[in-house]
């Protein structure tokens, strides 16, 4: 690359700086715009293009200075003050992080870039004290389906429970016994609490990943259940829509007493029931799998009432829905290995993740043109979230998503159809015969999935045999140091016989909800797996799964002859430490550093490793083909 040559008019090097930025030559617009602000250190212009430049440059560390002096000089454009806050998100200074992209949203609350920020960052904040701000940001994506909430779950109930307005809800998370909880809840005193927007819109959009909250939801909906007369239901129909919705996407992880289960079992042998016992019933079993289903459309219909609707919508129309979708999918081969069988029937019974919307990807203009006639392989596309972000950031190019269970599929085709995505076609079968597809790949994307198989890395040579020569793959794989306290959990499940059915994970769940804090065991309660049946099954439970460290996957990728692109964590912070303690290695992707690292902070990749590989000789570690420029994949 020639170096730009210095510029003794500002406003030339202004022009060149802004040209080689928009060119994608990154380093020849930051040195243009340093020599600018050599001449007008305070030129917004050149702020810009500098801090942007080294953002996309991976130099977030560098670009935040630059950043926060253009804030100041333009303190109303908030475009630049959300920029600031993604940086500070990914230097792991997510205090100053949420400050900027809360306010963002505030100032513009239908951008949704901005939002999908905020959620990105609050999926790391827990508040230990009441923030006006940040509630009323939250409240304004609550509001928005279009948007994927889970990660802010969080942060949702650490702000409920210092709320002010709450006060009543949070005090009975201090009840120890049933008894108490019972000498202290009424429905009279409790409705306005309940019913408020904040706390049900939470419910139908996140999952409650915290144990004294869910144990407080579990009294809640059983003493409404049992105790409360017609019009104290009636009363509470918001909040149990709310909560129903709640059960359902959690999939009915929660504890039923015998008690319980009779009354539902009463409940669910009716034809017909009113809608606050209707709404009960949705909290303890899938709507669509009672008998009078059908009618229920039909009264949700005559009542107008939109929460009614939606849970209806949810419950009974969707699932119907998919069961008519199965019979629409095409396949490719047998599947015959045995582990692959097993596999299958795990997420026929137990699809996974489901899923509300997908962020919006913040794909440039161009992206169609790029990667018009590419062809994409999503391999172990499950329930298909993965698969519709894919098919945003790749809006030209036809991409296939294969996966072994058909129930995953058709919640996929359906979330999918309902977002108009259209350039995905969704197979089912086994990775393993992938060949007889017939069909070469651009670029393929593998998350989760490897490490499910009977042998991963036969897995990952039969996708390399299926990769165009200048294609590029995108890997997920679990870490043996991140995930050691699962494997100690998962060793204990089989010796002490539990099995992978509700009943089965619901007992364990039980067992390490009352172990002591200090217990090692405990800290998975605070992943939000734990959380619903088919994530707790995956991670618990899973009839399949093998572990590696970064020179275990060193040696797989010289034994494939493949080379290493790009390596990360999506931990906050995690590739700035690792350019701050290895600067010599920019492209980031020595293993034996990123080994050691990860031995001196052992969660660094609870989220999964996350690699970027080509076959060996295609292109530099660092470099990627003009097609994938622009989209973040590490």
């Amino acid at each position: 690359m020639t170096l730009p040559h210095l510029v003794e008019n500002h406003e030339s090097a202004l022009q060149s700086a802004e040209v080689c930025f928009a060119e994608g030559r990154f380093s020849e617009a930051e040195s243009f715009a340093q020599q600018v602000l050599q001449m007008e250190p305070d030129n917004s212009q050149a702020l810009c293009v500098l801090g942007n430049a080294l953002r996309l440059m991976g130099r977030v560390a560098d670009a935040i200075p630059c950043l926060t002096r253009l804030s100041a000089l333009e303190p109303l454009n908030h475009e630049v003050h959300a920029a600031l806050g993604e940086s500070f998100m990914q230097t792991g200074d997510l205090a100053q992080a949420q400050k900027l992209l809360a306010n963002a949203v505030l100032v513009e609350p239908d951008n949704q870039h901005y939002k999908t920020l905020f959620l990105q960052c609050l999926y790391w904040v827990e508040y230990n004290a009441y923030d006006f701000a940040a509630k009323e940001a939250m409240a304004v994506c609550l509001m928005d389906t279009g948007l994927q909430h889970k990660t802010m779950a969080r942060a949702w109930l650490s702000m409920l429970l210092h709320d002010p307005s709450m006060k009543t809800l949070s005090a009975l998370l201090t009840c120890e016994t049933v008894h108490d909880f019972e000498q202290a809840f009424s429905v009279g005193a409790m409705a306005e609490a309940l019913n408020d927007d904040f706390l049900t819109n939470g419910l139908k959009r996140t999952i409650i990943p915290h144990l004294p909250f869910e144990r407080l939801f579990v009294r809640l909906r059983r003493s409404v259940l049992l105790e409360a007369s017609p019009d104290e239901k009636q009363s509470l129909l918001p909040f149990l829509c709310g909560l129903a919705t709640q059960c359902f996407f959690n999939e009915y992880v929660f504890d039923v007493s015998g008690e319980e289960q009779e009354k539902v079992e009463m409940l669910k042998g009716m034809k017909q029931l009113n809608l606050a016992d209707m709404v009960l019933l949705g909290c303890y079993l899938p709507l669509y799998q009672w008998e009078g289903a059908s009618a229920a459309r039909e009264h949700a219909q005559d009542s107008g009432d939109a929460d009614i609707a939606e849970l209806v919508r949810v419950q009974i129309d969707e699932p119907f829905e998919e069961e008519a979708l199965k019979k629409t999918l095409e396949s490719f081969g047998v599947i015959e290995d045995e582990v692959s069988k097993a596999v299958q029937e795990q997420y026929e019974e137990n699809p996974y993740p489901r899923w509300a919307a997908i962020a919006p990807v913040g794909i440039s203009d161009d992206r169609e043109a790029k990667t018009r006639g590419l062809s994409v392989l999503v391999a172990g596309c499950g329930t298909g979230h993965d698969t519709a972000i894919t098919a945003k950031a790749f809006p030209g190019s036809d991409i296939v998503g294969v996966d072994l269970s058909s129930s995953s599929l058709a919640y996929a085709l359906r979330k999918t159809q309902e977002l108009a995505v259209s350039n995905i076609a969704f197979k089912q079968g086994d990775i393993l015969k992938l060949a007889q597809m017939g069909k070469d790949f651009d670029f393929i994307t593998c998350g989760g999935v490897l490490h499910h198989m009977d042998d991963p890395k036969a897995g990952l040579a039969v996708l390399k045999d299926v990769l165009k020569p200048d294609g590029v793959m995108r890997l997920e794989l679990y870490s043996k140091i991140a995930r050691r306290n699962i494997a100690a959990c998962q060793e204990r499940i089989k010796e002490e016989g539990y099995e992978a059915t509700p009943e089965g994970i619901r007992a364990f769940r039980g067992v390490l909800a009352a172990l002591p804090d200090d217990d090692p065991m405990k800290a998975l309660t605070i992943f939000t797996d734990f959380y619903s049946l088919s994530e707790c099954r995956d991670m618990l439970f899973h009839v399949q799964e093998h572990r590696f460290n970064c020179l275990e996957i060193k040696t797989v990728l010289d034994e494939l002859d493949l080379d290493l692109l790009q390596f990360g964590s999506k931990e906050p912070g995690a590739k700035a430490q690792y350019q701050q303690m290895f600067p010599d290695d920019v492209a980031a992707v020595n293993l034996d550093n990123w080994h050691s690292l990860e031995e001196n902070n052992p969660d660094l990749f609870r989220q999964m490793y996350a690699l970027l590989v080509c076959k060996k000789g295609q292109f530099r570690p660092g470099e990627t083909p003009e097609w994938l420029q622009g989209v973040r994949l590490i």
